[in-house]
């Protein structure tokens, strides 16, 4: 998804801004596809604040100003017209700068949220109804999700780079005086808890990732 904004952040500028001659048209569509992300962005933020502005007005509320003065600085450096170079440089500079900056806190948090892993965990190609999936990052850090009833799991915030795998699956406790619905169990190989027995493995890095878990007896 960032690959694609700052492809149309950075292509629509050489269509717009193109030394040689352009039809107005060509200049016009480059300043669209350059201001289209922004304007989205700046709307989604309005309708946000507007529909819960207790929970947004923290981390939101900064970002409505920045958004909008990219798309002002943004339309007047970019959109054909007759006005001074000099001008339509420095908006130029209060449209690239924040976008820039935007870029860098966007990369800044997904790494340090880490990769996502999700998926299937099967057993002789039949769904896992329960247990846990446990995945070893860089540093020994270990993140662990839920297997749910249909076989699928989610880990998060895993740091990027090679990871290993365990699946542990457990018997059903012992009833007790209160009667809780127990989840179905499904007896793996006892080396699919080990880390450097499971043979489970992943390159991890920034973003979701899908990682189907085939065990075998």
């Amino acid at each position: 998804m960032l690959k694609v904004l700052l492809s149309l952040l950075l292509g629509g500028p050489v269509l717009a801004w193109w030394p040689g001659r352009m039809p107005a048209a060509v200049r016009k569509a480059g300043a669209c596809l350059t201001l289209a992300p922004v304007a989205v962005g700046f709307l989604f933020l309005v309708l946000a604040l507007v529909t819960r502005p207790r929970q947004l007005i923290g981390p939101a509320g900064p970002l409505l100003p920045v958004f909008g003065t990219m798309l002002l600085a943004g339309a007047y450096a970019l959109w054909p017209g007759a006005r001074p170079r000099r001008s339509r440089v420095i908006a130029a500079c209060f449209f690239v700068g924040p976008c820039l900056a935007l870029f860098a806190l966007a990369l800044t948090v997904m790494d340090a949220r880490g990769g996502t892993l999700y998926g299937k965990v099967t057993f002789k190609g039949q769904p896992v109804p329960s247990g846990k999936v446990l995945v070893m990052g860089e540093g020994g850090v270990v993140c662990s999700g839920e297997i749910r009833t249909d076989g699928r799991y989610t880990v998060y915030r895993v740091r990027p780079g090679p990871a290993r795998i365990t699946v542990a699956t457990y018997p059903l406790a012992p009833p007790g005086p209160v009667p809780v619905p127990a989840a179905p169990y499904v007896a793996i190989p006892a080396r699919y808890r080990d880390f450097d027995k499971s043979r489970l493995t992943h390159d991890v890095t920034g973003g979701g990732q899908f990682r189907n878990l085939d065990l075998q007896p």
